[in-house]
């Protein structure tokens, strides 16, 4: 129903979760025989990474992947023994992990070829973090879910809802039937902040706001 001049202003609460999880990015990349190729992240401490590493052709077998804070990296990579390092030795198809940083600062992935001798590999690697977002971050979509429910409200009346952006482990959105509660996961906003026009996340929320309204 759209709203006349003596409506009531309807009121819910906008949350950000605490962590936010996302994909940093997927990659393929050729590991000569005997050696490493690495990638490097910035974490925090108590940043959790969730690295996925499968070989692109199966024909040939065993892949590993390790990741270190940087100075521990360089002495792993001199054959001395490094701490706070994660990962998995060699596989025959790949596999994946969960590291938590213990210290911030710069890490390393090495996608670990160099106990091959003969044959190089095509391997892809995903890495999804798991971490608490920055204070611009928490306000920018905290701004953003304020501005939209302003909106609304200017032009319908409902009965209160709240909206939370939370991580969980999909690419998507949801309007709760019962209470018209808006849930935008955290993977889906920054997938498509990065890869898809700007504007998507408003369309994204403006779907689920639609939902909300038939259903109140």
């Amino acid at each position: 129903m759209v709203s006349g001049s003596q409506s009531l202003p309807a009121y819910g609460e906008n949350r950000i979760a605490e962590w936010l999880r996302f994909r940093l990015g997927t990659e393929t990349v050729h590991v000569p025989a005997g050696q490493l190729v690495t990638d490097s992240y910035n974490l925090k401490r108590g940043d959790k990474l969730e690295v996925v590493v499968s070989l692109s052709d199966d024909s040939v077998a065993g892949i590993g992947a390790m990741i270190c804070p940087v100075q521990e990296f360089d002495k792993l990579r001199d054959g001395v023994e490094a701490r706070f390092c994660g990962g998995f030795q060699k596989a025959d198809q790949g596999g994946q992990f969960v590291y938590e940083a213990v210290v911030s600062g710069k890490h390393m992935l090495a996608i670990d070829n160099s106990f091959a001798v003969l044959f190089g590999k095509s391997v892809t690697y995903e890495v999804y973090i798991s971490s608490k977002p920055e204070s611009q971050v928490v306000r920018a979509f905290k701004t953003m879910l304020d501005e939209i429910y302003a909106f609304i409200d200017s032009q319908f009346s409902f009965p209160p809802f709240d909206m939370s952006i939370e991580p969980c482990y999909d690419l998507n959105a949801f309007s709760d039937n019962r209470t018209g509660n808006i849930t935008l996961w955290s993977e889906l906003l920054f997938e498509s902040g990065r890869l898809i026009e700007p504007g998507a996340i408003d369309g994204i929320v403006y779907h689920e706001l639609a939902h909300t309204l038939l259903n109140l």
